[in-house]
């Protein structure tokens, strides 16, 4: 038979001239080589399966093809379990390939204002806590009383937020709605909603005893408040059920 000193440790992946550079990471544990050999009898064709450590192809076992078969398969249910096992942001309330709902409690934000002369200001402004809901490339935001993670039966108020339409609906600007396969959605979203300048609002009366043109102003002048004032939010009259039933 021929012989078979190629199979030995000293052959590397290197000397099998395979391309890693390519992948961020990569963990050779095995390798199943198929090989050709000729006898007096003619070709005949086997299959050996080999350790993988530091590179190097350990001695060769034979090996049949159903045996390979449950093997690969073995692997990659490892693999897909262990690829799919990942923490779940807490702050996910709801989501699916298209769609997202998530909340933010309240606390302080640095929030860009232009002030007469064109330039950006930025403070740090307390804000209450937020349901936002993100769906085919709009942002809907709402502001919540309760400091607990919202339930379907949680009200929901306007939104102080600048650069909001009557609808609830974020005014985007010149920044581009995220994909939904970001791995930072919900962070990204929470950042242009609170960090985007502000240019004001589009509803006409967004808090209770504040206008569309005095919201920049409460907002700046409230940096030295511990937290917002919630007697100030408008409510909508509906709930979080009715944004996931509708929307």
């Amino acid at each position: 038979m021929t012989n078979l000193e190629f199979l030995e440790p000293h052959t590397s992946l290197h000397d099998a001239h395979i391309d890693l550079t390519i992948f961020e990471k990569v963990e050779t544990v095995s390798a199943l080589l198929l090989h050709d050999v000729k006898t007096n009898q003619g070709s005949q064709v086997f299959m050996t399966e080999h350790t993988v450590r530091e590179g190097e192809l350990g001695s060769p076992k034979n090996v049949s093809l159903p045996s390979v078969i449950n093997h690969l398969s073995s692997h990659l249910n490892r693999t897909e379990r262990s690829s799919s096992r990942k923490i779940i942001d807490g702050r996910i309330l709801y989501r699916s390939s298209s769609e997202i709902l998530f909340y933010t409690p309240a606390k302080h934000y640095t929030m860009r204002f232009l002030d007469n002369s064109k330039k950006n200001n930025s403070h740090s402004v307390p804000m209450p806590a937020h349901v936002m809901f993100y769906s085919d490339g709009k942002l809907r935001c709402y502001a919540i009383k309760s400091s607990e993670r919202p339930t379907e039966t949680t009200e929901l108020f306007i939104s102080p937020i600048p650069n909001l339409y009557m609808g609830n609906d974020l005014c985007f600007g010149t920044n581009k709605p995220p994909s939904m396969d970001s791995n930072q959605l919900v962070d990204e979203l929470i950042d242009i909603a609170f960090s985007s300048v502000s240019n004001g609002t589009h509803i006409n009366k967004p808090l209770n005893d504040i206008s569309s043109f005095e919201l920049n102003r409460y907002l700046i002048n409230s940096k030295h408040n511990d937290s917002f004032d919630h007697a100030q939010l408008k409510p909508l009259n509906y709930t979080v059920k009715y944004v996931l039933e509708n929307l």
